[in-house]
């Protein structure tokens, strides 16, 4: 997981590549191929499906996906809030489900 998270931090934006991989890491049943997984990292409705679905708080995901627990989230990055960019905001939000899934952190 923290190979996963690396990735995502150092992606210039989201991918088809790592989505296949987000579904894999977290929701990989079986029964579908990762080639149908959502676009995580570049829509922010399919990230906040996610970390709904995986039962985490969808404003504290959206907290660490902005702020980050060590000031590493998006304001980090020198977004500007004057123009919206949901897709980084999406692979900010990815980010904030795997190191809470891989934390073990309560939903």
């Amino acid at each position: 997981m923290t190979d996963l998270i690396k990735r995502l931090q150092e992606a210039e934006e989201g991918c088809p590549l790592l989505d296949r991989e987000i579904w894999v890491a977290l929701e990989f049943d079986g029964r579908s191929s990762p080639i149908d997984a959502p676009e995580y990292t570049t829509s922010l409705d399919a990230a906040l499906a996610l970390a709904e679905r995986l039962g985490f708080s969808v404003s504290q995901i959206l907290n660490e996906a902005l702020e980050g627990p060590s000031g590493e989230g998006i304001w980090a990055t020198g977004w500007n809030p004057d123009k919206p960019h949901a897709p980084q905001i999406a692979k900010f939000v990815c980010i904030a489900i795997l190191k809470a899934t891989d934390t073990g952190r309560e939903a």
